[in-house]
């Protein structure tokens, strides 16, 4: 038999396998054609390569004929320069924060629209009738060729719902009648970037680098003199009004008790000027300050026109101790009885003030180990006047909540407004100060808002963005409360806690953990953190939120989520960063 025989029959053998092949491969794409829509999954867990979207904007021979053609049509410039705008915002986020090179992403515009409303407070859920995110909106970003950018698909703005008035801006507050003090360290304070004073400044400013009228006492523990002058050169330039001082090294008094000495220094430095014959109307109008507070330097007020709101309540003219407790772990039992000490904010009416100055126990030495400053003054005042701790609840509230609840109803996205925020970065490791930016633009009320999308998408304004893969259940909890009350076990009645001390409790439906709407997610979920955000010179306010490569809040390989974070350990892990940029647009633009 010829040798050419032989390889005239395997080259057959080749032809038809290849042909077999094709008809595979066209096979496969047909039936993947006439397949279910994809979910979004299939282009944020790096399964797939594609597919690429707008490649005709990147093509050089085009770039010049969209420049011409900008210059004559507004629009297509003005898209353009958004295009642009989101590939260079995407670039600094992946530098910044050491995202993966490959980053499924995409954009969507925002407005809060307020409409009248009988409610004299926002709703803890708002439902729009509208979806958030198409399954193809995501698009797989190479960082390192920018010609694979593609913009956010979807340019027209989406309106929000917002029950009522708008609520103030931190422009809009004006926030003189308080004054407050803090004791510190040098070292807390000066690291790196200064995060805990650009969270004071988002409270202590109007948002725009000037003071909303509130003072600050800081007092440094055992700082030097170059260091007091850092850090009160550094407080001034973000705008905040602020008294620096040194607490004395080797000082056996609380550092607290040091703070309120200052504060009263100030009080009567006022008093003084309001009496001097050189100090005009209007500055002896504003003088002297109505509330004085103590507060740990890790407390966030997200709003001090809310703040302002409550503490009218009580006369400046009387003696008021005001505590703020955020969260349960502000709240001690004590032989069987509830009590709290005031969660790290503590109020005091300028008559409180000078009482709690003249308290021999504030001098107190630091014998007692780690008891905390605010246990310290409760136990003082307890004993030592007739005061009653006139007690506001934020984000718990023990007057309404069952005492074996172990939960703040899923805190910061449980849908409340609170007033405090205490342990925010430390304990939640939450970035408040970035994500109360949205306040900017859309008012207090718009930060920590919740809103449900159509698409089973679930925003909580500055803090987390959430898809449940098989829908969304909401429960009211008035109505979960109902029923536990009918259920024969309880005997018709819901358990009470009973507080301890002399405590008077501000009841407020808002505050209360049973008027809110619960959230329950059918199926897997996937939730983007907020990572970053940022106030534009046009008013917009842009925010990022990311899924981190293994899932929520996890940095690279190192899967460092709590055990009690349960925003993020129910989810699956994802083997790529992906991020969603949110672009609120303010009024008038």
């Amino acid at each position: 038999m010829s040798p050419f025989a032989g390889a005239g029959r395997i080259k057959s053998v080749r032809i038809v396998a290849l042909i077999l092949l094709v008809v595979v491969i066209l096979t496969i794409r047909t039936f993947s054609h006439s397949a279910e829509k994809p979910s979004i999954y299939t282009y944020t867990e790096g399964k797939t390569k594609g597919p690429w979207r707008d490649e005709f904007w990147f093509d050089k021979s085009n770039i010049e004929k969209h420049k011409q053609a900008g210059t004559a049509n507004p629009t297509a410039a003005s898209a353009r320069r958004e295009r642009e705008d989101e590939l260079q915002y995407l670039l600094s986020l992946v530098k910044t924060h050491g995202l993966t090179n490959e980053i499924p992403w995409f954009a969507r515009r925002l407005r809060a629209k307020y409409t009248p409303s009988a409610e004299k407070t926002q709703s803890s859920l708002v439902e729009a009738k509208t979806t958030l995110v198409a399954p193809r909106d995501f698009v797989r970003v190479r960082v390192h060729d920018a010609t694979s950018f593609s913009a956010s698909s979807e340019r027209d703005v989406l309106a929000l719902p917002m029950n009522g008035k708008k609520s103030s801006t931190p422009a809009e507050v004006d926030a003189s009648a308080l004054m407050f003090g803090v004791a510190t360290s040098y070292s807390r304070l000066d690291y790196t970037g200064h995060p805990i004073m650009h969270d004071w400044a988002r409270w202590l400013t109007n948002g725009k680098g000037k003071s909303n009228g509130a003072g600050l006492v800081v007092a440094l523990q055992e700082a030097t003199e170059t260091e007091v002058a850092t850090i009160a050169a550094a407080l001034k330039k973000l705008g905040i009004d602020a008294t620096v001082v040194a607490t004395p090294a080797g000082a056996k008094e609380s550092p607290y008790a040091q703070v309120v000495t200052q504060l009263l220094r100030s009080r009567f430095r006022k008093l003084q000027q309001q009496k001097g014959d050189e100090t005009s109307a209007d500055e002896k109008k504003g003088a002297e300050k109505k509330y004085f507070a103590l507060v740990d330097d890790d407390v966030f007020f997200p709003s001090m026109s809310r703040l302002l709101e409550k503490l009218a309540k009580f006369s400046p003219a009387k003696e008021h101790y005001i505590s703020m407790p955020s969260e349960r772990a502000d709240w001690v039992v004590e032989s069987g009885k509830t009590i709290t000490y005031g969660g790290g904010a503590v109020f005091h009416t300028p008559p409180m003030l000078d009482k709690v100055g003249q308290l021999l126990c504030l001098q107190e030495t630091r014998q007692e180990g780690r008891r905390s400053w605010d246990n310290l003054l409760f136990d003082c005042v307890m004993k030592h006047t007739n005061a009653t701790v006139q007690v506001v609840p934020s984000l718990w509230n023990p007057a309404t909540a069952s005492p074996d609840e172990e939960t703040d109803g899923a805190g910061y996205g449980g849908g409340s407004q609170p007033l405090t925020l205490h342990h925010y970065r430390n304990w939640h490791r939450f970035e408040a100060g970035k994500g109360h930016l949205i306040a900017s633009s859309c008012g207090d009320e718009c930060f920590l808002q919740r809103f449900l999308f159509t698409d089973n998408w679930v925003l909580v304004n500055g803090y987390t963005l959430t898809h449940y893969q098989e829908g969304v259940e909401v429960i009211s909890m008035q109505d979960s409360g109902r029923q536990r009350e009918q259920n024969p076990d309880t005997k018709g009645k819901r358990p009470k806690t009973v507080l301890g001390g002399r405590l008077a409790i501000d009841k407020d439906a808002s505050h209360d953990p049973h008027s809110v709407k619960a959230i329950a997610g059918q199926g897997g979920k996937k939730t983007w953190r907020l990572l970053d955000a940022m106030v534009r010179d046009n008013g917009e306010v842009w925010q990022a939120y990311a899924n981190r490569k293994g899932g929520g809040n996890s940095v690279a390989e190192i899967d460092d989520r709590l055990p009690s974070d349960i925003t993020h350990n129910d989810e699956e892990s994802s083997d790529v960063d992906s991020v969603i940029v949110l672009i609120w647009k303010p009024d008038g633009i």
